[in-house]
């Protein structure tokens, strides 16, 4: 599976101001969940299923690797 690296980037970012958000496994897609705005996609019911998702973790819960 290929995901744009700018969209895990702003990804990665949207988590880090408080919100949520998962990496469908199957399809690359992201999904964002929020308090503050409506969200921009709907909140998969399974997001917890972690077979089917990756969580996205904060920037602290992230490590830069060097390519």
């Amino acid at each position: 599976m290929l995901i744009d690296r700018n969209e895990l980037e702003n990804t990665v970012e949207f988590v880090s101001m408080g919100n949520e958000a998962v990496l469908c496994r199957k399809t690359g897609k992201f999904f964002w969940l929020t308090d503050v705005e409506e969200d921009i996609e709907a909140w998969p019911d399974d997001a917890h299923d972690e077979q089917k998702y990756l969580v996205i973790p904060d920037k602290k819960g992230c490590r830069r690797a060097d390519v």
